[in-house]
């Protein structure tokens, strides 16, 4: 055990002799701040009237009844939505019965608190959400870590058969199943520190643009097909945790591909290519039934808490499922290529 915990700090040595590894979390926290200074900037204006709020941007507005009535006739038309699309025979339909359920149920949820919703009274139109926990949560920088994660991935590992390393790491007194884990366990681990580092900076840029209003409201999540109040930080970490699952996902895809193409370019731009292509495959599963079981459709784990789930039949614990089978698949084919071939040819 010892030797490998040692091979395992050997490739985090080479991982992290590569000026890409230091660069990466750098631009990470920039591009967080970034992010944070405009959507300031964005709600600012909207604030002042100087830019209009688009469609998708527009908050609920109150009726004359007030906000309780809003919310009652809100949950009306969402239940007439929800009735119509179980009965219809259309995909698209009935993929949109969870989130609607889900907010039917926050919507009762405010009624039986008697709890006025923010997202009724504020006409901000914050980009992120009304409280502070939310704008954490809505934040979201997967795709930057997942595209950084695979950038370290395919350096550490095909990385090494184009520059010729490799022939040098075989003829170490360890099996190449023991090699391959040990490049995993580091990229895995720099995925981790990508996902720490861009939760620390969010809870920091967002304090500092936004403010820390509302940071001991509860979030309203979606658990077990019911709404749970859940503490704030918690809620942020659950979402923060279903994420990195979610980047892990397409690295041990590019891990797959790493090992068995062995080439470092090919490797990055076909896993960035088919991180890319899930949106065609969320197109497929919104039209056919079996479009759900597709890998790329089943990825957003924390879409599953926070709004509901994005095809009907199936649940969090289903895609997870589905998507264990297939990384179990990506693993299984990379083992067996780089120890099967000739990996000093």
């Amino acid at each position: 055990m010892g030797n490998f915990l040692s091979l395992v700090g050997v490739e985090n040595t080479k991982l992290w002799k590569r000026v890409s590894t230091w660069i990466m979390p750098l631009i990470l926290a920039v591009v967080v701040i970034g992010i944070c200074g405009l959507a300031r900037m964005q709600t600012a204006m909207i604030g002042s009237g100087s830019v209009s709020i688009s469609a998708g941007q527009s908050q609920s507005k109150t009726v004359s009844g007030g906000w309780r009535q809003t919310l009652e006739e809100q949950n009306k038309v969402m239940q007439a939505s929800v009735d119509a699309a179980e009965k219809s025979d259309r995909q698209a339909d009935k993929n949109q019965i969870d989130s609607e359920k889900f907010r039917i149920a926050k919507n009762q949820y405010y009624l039986d608190h008697n709890q006025k919703p923010a997202e009724v009274s504020d006409s901000s139109s914050n980009v992120f959400g009304s409280s502070y926990w939310q704008r954490v949560m809505n934040f979201g920088m997967g795709f930057f870590i997942a595209l950084f994660a695979i950038i370290a991935c395919t350096g550490l590992v095909a990385g090494e058969f184009s520059e010729g390393t490799m022939k040098t790491m075989i003829s170490r007194p360890f099996a190449r199943w023991q090699l391959l884990t040990a490049k995993l366990a580091a990229v895995i681990g720099y995925t981790v520190f990508l996902s720490v580092v861009a939760y620390l900076v969010t809870l920091g840029g967002i304090a500092a643009f936004f403010g820390t209003g509302g940071t001991g409201t509860p979030v309203l999540m979606w658990l077990g097909g019911s709404v749970a109040a859940v503490p704030g930080f918690g809620a942020s970490l659950l979402t923060a945790l279903l994420d990195l699952l979610s980047t892990i996902v397409y690295l041990l895809l590019a891990f797959c591909l790493s090992a068995v193409s062995r080439s470092r370019a090919l490797a990055t731009g076909l896993s960035i290519f088919l991180m890319f292509g899930g949106s065609f495959t969320m197109l497929i599963a919104d039209n056919f039934s079996w479009g759900k079981l597709i890998f790329f459709a089943d990825t957003a784990f924390s879409t599953f808490v926070t709004g509901g789930a994005p095809f009907y039949g199936i649940t969090l614990g289903l895609a997870l499922i589905i998507c264990g089978v297939y990384c179990a698949a990506f693993l299984a084919s990379a083992y067996v290529a780089f120890t099967k071939r000739d990996v000093a040819g």
